[in-house]
């Protein structure tokens, strides 16, 4: 490709990876290929909302697990992420059933991150168009199968890597531009944001640390780490989010909290953490965890704070919350996807404070997580926060309380409360933070 030789949408990523000769030609089967090709969007819109959560379902190829409320517990969710076991083709399911799942549900499906042949990438554009078709809202890229080069080294070290995510997007752009992308690597947190978090790839970045800081504080219970984490999460433009999930992958997860925690801390969680994979297992590995009430008691804990968090949550049908953290979270606007948030100094390293606000700033909710299994107590400064004193309540339990300019609040063992004013907060707050 010449200087003057004109390159633009998938036609720029298709011609680095493949050459010039080779990229023009997909290039124009890709346009012959899509030549009158539209799908409307969605009629539910395009926009997310504070109801927007995820519940993330494994199904096996032309199965599907189907229901708009989820068993047992009355509560409608708001989208499906459908996490393929067994099939070869990453898309091999029952598109009729989907098809009717995307008329009620906002639907992701996951795809490998992988270096595409040119066969492999028709058929990945074929997939996508069929994707398209049947409703099919968000597309989460699944970097677990991304192979190892040729040469040697890991694909996603690889500057080609990020080739690779630039032609799902580009081409996602012209087949399905209503398509949104989630991404997210086992890889410290600065590469990860760096890596797909700039600008031209993922809606949705994943926060993959999360899950092992949330069992590195549950199992000390300080919440340092967390805090420390949590305050450097800023959303670098208008558009992107994060993707929190409890998602923990064993040893491979604790890479993402490199330079997060001492390296010492990591080796001794892993010590007695490697027996199995996924967050359950890893939380009952806790010291302390045998009793059944406590590894619920500590379950809920992550449960809360992860929906605290700004971005869109999910939750695998094994640790979905209960109705009433749910029905909490999606009724107030502070816990917007797209909204602020500021961690609080609390002067009690078992605490997990936060701050949310709502993008329009007309509402906020003051989220406060024990992280211990004994009584603890948090005392906020309001006045140096902005915040009005007066008549709160908590969007959990309904609890009514009379705060001070320092009120003292009582937490429970591995209690969350989420306290909002009863007067329209817009009135008075004069904090300014950056989302």
């Amino acid at each position: 490709m010449t200087e003057a030789e004109p390159c633009f949408g998938p036609l720029c990523p298709l011609m680095a990876l493949y050459g010039a000769q080779s990229g023009r030609e997909l290039f124009e089967w890709l346009q012959e290929r899509t030549a009158g090709f539209s799908v409307p969007p969605p009629e539910f819109g395009a926009a997310l909302s504070e109801r927007d959560y995820f519940l993330i379902l494994p199904v096996q190829s032309r199965t599907v697990i189907l229901d708009r409320t989820v068993p047992d517990r009355g509560t409608p969710f708001t989208g499906l992420q459908l996490q393929v076991t067994d099939a070869a083709h990453p898309l091999q399911l029952d598109w009729q059933t989907v098809a009717m799942l995307g008329k009620r549900a906002s639907l992701m499906i996951t795809f490998p991150l992988q270096n595409y042949t040119p066969s492999e990438y028709r058929q990945m554009v074929e997939d996508l168009l069929v994707a398209a078709q049947n409703g099919v809202r968000w597309l989460r890229l699944d970097t677990s199968r991304a192979p190892s080069w040729p040469e040697g080294g890991e694909f996603l070290s690889r500057l080609e890597a990020h080739g690779f995510v630039q032609l799902v997007r580009r081409t996602l752009d012209l087949v399905a531009p209503h398509i949104r992308l989630a991404a997210g690597e086992n890889a410290p947190q600065a590469q990860n944001f760096a890596f797909f978090g700039s600008g031209g790839e993922a809606d949705l970045v994943e926060n993959l640390a999360l899950a092992p800081l949330l069992l590195h504080a549950l199992e000390t219970e300080q919440a340092a780490a967390l805090v420390a984490w949590a305050s450097g999460l800023k959303l670098p433009y208008p558009g992107l989010t994060f993707y929190n999930t409890l998602r923990f992958t064993g040893r491979d997860s604790f890479r993402c909290v490199e330079g997060l925690l001492p390296p010492d801390e990591v080796e001794r969680m892993l010590a007695h953490r490697t027996r199995g994979s996924g967050f359950l297992s890893a939380l009952a590995g806790l010291p302390g965890s045998e009793r059944f009430d406590l590894l619920q008691e500590r379950l809920r804990a992550a449960q809360a704070i992860l929906l605290a968090l700004t971005g869109l949550p999910g939750f695998e049908l094994s640790h979905l919350p209960g109705g009433r953290l749910l029905r909490a979270r999606t009724s107030w606007g502070a816990f917007h996807p797209y909204g602020a948030q500021l961690t609080l100094p609390v002067e009690n390293p078992a605490v997990f404070s936060l701050l949310r606000i709502a993008p329009d700033g007309r509402s906020l909710a003051l989220c406060l997580q024990n992280v211990s299994a004994g009584l603890q107590e948090a005392r906020p400064d309001l006045k140096t926060l902005g915040l009005q004193t007066g008549a709160w309540h908590d969007l959990i339990s309904g609890e009514k309380a009379e705060f001070t300019q320092r009120p003292r609040i009582r937490l429970k063992s591995f209690q969350a409360v989420w306290f909002v004013p009863e007067e329209d907060p817009s009135k008075n707050l004069s904090l300014e933070v950056d989302a």
